[in-house]
């Protein structure tokens, strides 16, 4: 037996050796040496890979086509065999046009239906990989829909136990945006298909989730090279074409870069959602059909459902309806506002604009009642007394609810984003009327780990500022900050600059001015390098509306957010350094950080004298370190003459005290103290062009802890 097979090989073989033979001089006599040793030696691959090869060769695609096929049926465990179909099924799907792609997908479109169903569905059973083996699978359910309630709803369940089973760390990745971009919209077309509202439901948590997760992917996700913006560079370009719904392309790992391709993402999760409500009997009218619509009509058609709802939310079958409708509208609305605020936050991002951090406008907070003397004052008639114009005894700014946003020059969102904005609270405050909602909701978040969504906790803490609620975004703040603690500090200057910031503001709000300014202190600290060609006139926003709650959007940078800080700093100092009590350190600190925001701050040095004259004295040894402000040494030049009141000023890096206890001499004691003071002076007004942001930033860093002392 063994003898007649070895036989039997030897003569196929010489056969084929003739074909090979007589194939350059003619082609017909190869051919007809093929066929004799096909129709002598059927059983044998060799002779019948031979004869499609010379098939192939010729250019022939339906003969190449047919003998390829013959072969599937009878040698489909052939390494050679399977390579060649796989070059016919990928051809399929590639949009080279090369001449081999072309022949093989030539080949492939000879075959019969039954021949290529049967090419499609074997070898997807034969694949070892479960992503070619999805490839095939979808290509079999997109070329014959007739197929897909057999197979489409056992494509979907391998495509999750896959994922469960590989345990990959995101939504991103290779399976889950097969199941939920190519196979779930397939299935769903498909009406013969018998699937529970349980088994969608299921299906349309997976599709919100990845594609949120797709367009909001933080910079540097392992293995892809994020979501691609715009390439136009203008920031309100950018903006306005991510609210349009830009197709953006994330390689993701295990897929080629057009399987990654996911265009109009939020496009077609909305559609995907309306066929699946369709199909668990949600009420849809032709407009909720139209994601093109703006969002104040969006809006209104969800709470219009919501209020006709509402009674019986419970028992309401149209509960999941608003469910995942309010949830959609929420996260498009989070990540168009985020997208204008922070875009360093997603992948992709081709920005480079600073972000943009939202504040408490402290300028309209009730201010504590200073000290007024009793004594005359004693000065130069440049200046004259005044009313500080930071007190206000207004109590709108701590009303809760709704605010007006004021935009610095260099804080501007687009309409859209702002739209976007309050759009989301509208929904967040939906989703939070009802227990049953609430749950479903929160439920919802769970399964998708939104705590670890940096760009939503972002939102939630804007939201609670919008809100008024400035407890529970300190809360939410204090967290976050912890949690930058073991990370790359150059890496997260960003992030806790804005936390800094923010805590800040609600600190001060919350009446622990302490903590205020330590945490402004530590925004300045953080404040990126900037060129300093000349001293920055602070960033102006406009007077404050007292009928109203006040909130300041400010870019992230040294012109919008030192003067922030300084009037913080200013406004929490002031309560000691012009109190009751005599604290010098105070008043010293005080005076120094009027220079900043000069000649604004004007009448609130006033009063800064006002208490030196009436105490007799003033000792801040520090003083020619930072004071540079010509009006300021002036005036302190005035108060030691007798019209000034000859006032005590003990402003010398050495105590003038000691100085005088160190004199030998008993007549003229002070006289040397006195022209240690007048060159004093003469040193610091040659100091009057250094650049005030630089000193008041130096002096903020180096004195910080006595800063801190003086406040408690």
């Amino acid at each position: 037996m063994a003898a007649a097979k070895q036989n039997s090989r030897e003569d196929s073989a010489w056969l084929v050796n003739r074909a090979r033979e007589s194939l350059k001089s003619d082609p017909h006599a190869a051919k007809a040496w093929l066929i004799t040793a096909r129709t002598l030696f059927p059983g044998e691959f060799s002779v019948q890979y031979e004869a499609y090869s010379v098939e192939q060769a010729a250019g022939n695609t339906a003969g190449a086509a047919k003998m390829l096929y013959d072969m599937f049926t009878q040698f489909s465990d052939e390494s050679t065999l399977q390579a060649e179909v796989h070059k016919m099924t990928s051809a399929l799907q590639s949009d080279n046009r090369d001449p081999d792609t072309v022949f093989y997908a030539g080949m492939f479109e000879s075959l019969p239906s039954s021949a290529q169903r049967d090419v499609l569905l074997k070898s997807a059973e034969k694949s070892g990989n479960a992503v070619d083996h999805c490839r095939l699978m979808l290509l079999l359910l997109t070329r014959f829909p007739d197929t897909r309630p057999e197979h489409g709803v056992k494509l979907v369940d391998t495509l999750l136990d896959t994922e469960k089973r590989e345990s990959l760390p995101s939504p991103v990745n290779c399976y889950r945006k097969l199941l939920v971009c190519d196979t779930i919209p397939l299935v769903c077309s498909s009406p013969d298909i018998d699937v529970s509202h349980k088994q969608l439901y299921r299906w349309l948590q997976k599709a919100m989730e990845f594609y949120i997760c797709f367009l909001t992917q933080p910079p540097g996700r392992e293995g892809s090279k994020g979501p691609v913006l715009s390439s136009d560079k203008s920031p309100l370009k950018r903006q306005a074409s991510v609210f349009s719904g830009l197709s953006r392309h994330a390689a993701i790992e295990g897929l080629t870069d057009k399987e990654s391709v996911v265009p109009d993402p939020w496009e077609r999760l909305h559609e995907l959602m309306m066929t699946i409500g369709c199909r668990c009997g949600w009420e849809i009218n032709m407009a909720s059909l139209q994601e093109e619509r703006s969002l104040s009509d969006k809006w209104l058609c969800l709470k219009d459902l919501y209020t006709k709802e509402s009674d019986d939310l419970e028992d309401s079958s149209q509960r999941k309806h608003i469910l995942y409708s309010a949830t959609f509208l929420l996260y498009q609305c989070v990540h168009n506002y985020t997208v204008a605020v922070q875009p360093e936050l997603f992948s992709g991002s081709t920005s480079h604009s600073p972000p943009l951090v939202l504040v408490e406008d402290i300028r309209n907070r009730p201010a504590v009642k200073e000290r007024k003397s009793g004594k005359p004052v004693k000065k130069r008639r440049k200046l004259e007394a005044g009313e500080d114009r930071g007190t206000s005894e207004d109590e709108a700014g701590q009303k809760s609810g709704r605010a007006n946003i004021q935009m610095s020059k260099t804080g501007q969102v687009p309409p859209e984003g702002m739209a976007s904005f309050r759009t989301a609270i509208d929904c967040w405050r939906l989703l939070h009327k009802q227990h049953v909602m609430e749950k479903d909701f929160t439920r919802l978040n769970q399964h998708w780990k939104t705590e670890g969504w940096v760009w939503l906790q972002s939102f939630i803490i804007d939201m609670l500022l919008y809100q008024g609620d400035q407890q529970k975004a300190v809360s939410l703040l204090e967290e976050l900050l912890s949690s930058c603690g073991g990370k790359d500090q150059d890496e997260n200057r960003q992030t806790l600059l804005r936390l800094s910031l923010q805590l800040s503001s609600c600190h001060f709000c919350l009446g622990n001015y302490q903590r205020a300014c330590e945490l402004a202190l530590d925004a300045i600290a953080e404040l990126p390098v900037e060129p300093q060609p000349g001293d920055t006139p602070p960033s102006k926003q406009q007077k404050a509306d007292k009928e109203s709650r006040q909130l300041l959007m400010l870019s992230c940078t040294e012109a919008d957010i030192l003067p922030y800080c300084m009037h913080v700093l200013v406004t929490c100092l002031k309560r000691n350094a012009l109190g009751e009590s005599e604290d010098d350190m105070s008043l010293g600190h005080l005076i120094v950080m009027l220079q900043y925001d000069w000649p604004s701050q004007e009448e609130l040095f006033i009063k800064a004298v006002e208490k030196i004259v009436h105490q007799g004295s003033f000792t801040y040894n520090i003083f020619f370190n930072y004071v540079i402000n010509i009006d300021m040494l002036e005036e302190f030049a005035f108060l030691k003459t007798p019209e000034g009141g000859k006032i005590n000023l003990d402003l010398l890096p050495v105590s003038t005290t000691a100085i005088s206890r160190q004199r030998t001499v008993t007549r003229g004691v002070h006289k040397g103290v006195k022209e240690d003071f007048r060159l004093a002076m003469e040193r610091q007004v040659a100091r009057c062009s250094e650049h005030v942001d630089t000193l008041i930033k130096k002096f903020l860093t180096e004195e910080r802890d006595i800063i801190l002392q003086n406040l408690l």
